[in-house]
């Protein structure tokens, strides 16, 4: 069992200059390693990372921006003698507010209404509208250009390699369109979604997956609790055969 014995953040810092803002910060991890039980030394698990980041608006909404962030991480794990390097550009996105409509385009993350199919970071685009009886968005997102390391949807005979600063994700494109009704039945909430995902790598066997989804949630009559109902129906195809 894994316990945290040190968790420090050494350095943050945030600079702001006009409408542009900066700022990165250092944190060191440390926690026992989770090693076997004939090494009766302890050991540690340790985990350095190094953050970048910068946010600034763009165009006559005072809601549209750029943002970008990123990180360089040392992870060494004395239990299993296992060293990690790695660099990761977790955001990179530029978002557009027009009245109702909210475009995102770059590398951002993105979650279904489950939270299990896809709910990670993707390099594509998003387009919302928001109105308070209805709410839409349709997004597409490439995962190839993701490090590895970094990332939780991965073929399952991948394995990412930990020697490579960079390494690169399975390509997989991943496409979906998502309706909310906010107010359907008094306070609760009516979703629905439907997820298309397909593997890229042309040199793999052709593997495609749809999912539909639907969610019921809201208050409770008692004074405050919350539900939330979600189902998931999924389609699977590998090669040339049927779902």
């Amino acid at each position: 069992m894994k316990k945290s014995v040190l968790t420090a953040l050494l350095v943050s810092a945030g600079l702001s200059a006009f409408a542009f803002d900066f700022g990165g910060s250092f944190v060191n991890n440390s926690k026992l390693a989770n090693q076997p039980a004939s090494d009766g030394d302890l050991k540690l698990h340790q985990k350095n990372a190094v953050s970048l980041w910068i946010s600034t608006p763009f165009g006559s909404s005072a809601d549209s921006y750029f943002t970008a962030a990123g990180k360089y991480q040392f992870e060494r794990d004395f239990g299993n003698d296992v060293t990690i390097n790695a660099l990761d550009l977790s955001l990179c996105k530029a978002v557009y507010v027009e009245d109702e409509f909210t475009i995102t385009a770059g590398r951002f993350a993105q979650a279904d209404l489950s939270g299990l199919v896809y709910c990670q970071n993707g390099d594509g685009c998003s387009i919302n509208f928001e109105s308070p009886v209805f709410k839409c968005t349709g997004y597409g997102f490439y995962t190839g250009f993701l490090n590895s390391q970094f990332v939780t949807i991965l073929d399952e005979d991948y394995t990412a390699d930990s020697d490579k600063l960079y390494d690169r994700a399975p390509a997989y494109l991943v496409t979906g369109a998502k309706a909310v009704l906010p107010y359907f039945l008094g306070e609760q909430s009516v979703s629905a979604e439907g997820i298309f995902t397909a593997n890229m790598d042309s040199s793999k066997r052709a593997h495609t997956r749809v999912y539909a989804e639907a969610a019921l949630e809201g208050p409770l009559f008692i004074n405050g609790f919350y539900y939330n109902i979600t189902g998931v129906i999924g389609f699977n195809k590998t090669g040339s055969g049927d779902f």
